[in-house]
């Protein structure tokens, strides 16, 4: 991205050098409008590139970041499965680090799941494993990936049974 910058810089600088030495020289106004062609130019697209910039960062994450209640994101994916899925499981994570996730039926609890969150905030973005008591749910077995975006966060779970289960804060 850098580089790329540099690169702009480098042919505005050129053009506009070579454009006002042509108007000095020469008196047409043709030169003298096109440095501002160029310039008015270069602006646009470095604009232009700081808003993709912008765009494309992802949100950094804070220990407090991850707590709250959590529900299968139905946007991924929607459908029948999206919203069977939504309907059975979600999860907590409360400021003691602990975890409860629990398999409903309708809206009462079959089954609750507890562990233990660990927070690593030794990176730019804080992560989360987690330390399940056993029995440990399918849902369970390996450790969580998450996917940031702009505007917020969707923990990833691998299970052998739905493959990637994508849950979102509610």
């Amino acid at each position: 991205m850098f580089l790329l910058l540099v690169l702009i810089f480098l042919v505005v600088l050129i053009i506009s050098i070579y454009s006002v030495l042509a108007f000095i020289f020469t008196g047409k106004a043709a030169y003298g409008s096109l440095f501002f062609k160029v310039v008015g130019a270069s602006f646009l697209a470095l604009a232009l590139l700081m808003g993709l910039r912008w765009l494309g960062d992802s949100v950094t994450l804070k220990k407090e970041d991850f707590y709250g209640d959590y529900v299968i994101n139905r946007d991924y994916f929607p459908g029948k499965n999206a919203q069977w899925q939504y309907e059975h499981y979600k999860f907590t994570i409360r400021q003691d680090d602990s975890l409860f996730f629990y398999v409903m039926n309708g809206d009462s609890v079959e089954s609750t799941y507890k562990g233990k969150v660990n927070v690593n905030t030794g990176y730019a973005s804080a992560r989360i494993t987690f330390d399940m008591q056993p029995p440990v749910h399918h849902v369970f077995t390996e450790q969580p990936m998450i996917v940031r975006s702009r505007w917020g966060f969707t923990i990833v779970m691998y299970s052998p049974f739905y493959n990637n289960m994508y849950f979102e804060k509610d």
